[in-house]
């Protein structure tokens, strides 16, 4: 059986399940959220269908998403990864097609195996003296 995720909508998944539980119920929806920072899903729709809420609520959404691969185009998602014992920003598309990640939002070197060594990898890094940046050597956690 072949199974689709939509990659190109962030998350998606999560995105329909939260729309099906809304459509399930009988009469109302009351739905609680913290006022500084709720659901970027309950903001859209706030936004999108002009429904009432409390007036202090926080409608700004705090898109992760706006960094795309610049290799295939896809959105890069901020998440760690246990394999290098850092949080990364990954390429959303299949790792076969494309495998891009990057620890520097500004720079976007892809990391790679040290050339040298083979056992730890190649990051980017800044500069502590000016806003030089360059790529350092950090040995892999295991």
């Amino acid at each position: 059986m072949v199974t689709f995720e939509d990659k190109t909508v962030p998350f998606a998944e999560e995105r329909r399940l939260f729309y099906v539980a809304l459509t399930r119920t009988k009469n109302r929806v009351y739905i609680l959220a913290p006022q500084s920072k709720p659901s970027r899903f309950l903001v859209e729709l706030i936004r999108e269908h002009d429904l009432p809420c409390a007036e202090n609520l926080n409608k700004n959404i705090v898109d992760h998403f706006t960094l795309r691969c610049p290799e295939c185009g896809f959105p890069l998602q901020y998440e760690f990864n246990k394999n290098y014992g850092l949080r990364l920003f990954m390429c959303t598309n299949d790792p076969e097609v494309c495998d891009f990640m990057t620890n520097d939002r500004i720079v976007f070197g892809d990391i790679f195996k040290c050339p040298k060594c083979d056992v730890g990898y190649m990051i980017v890094k800044k500069s502590r003296n000016n806003d030089v940046y360059f790529v350092s050597k950090r040995p892999l956690n295991r």
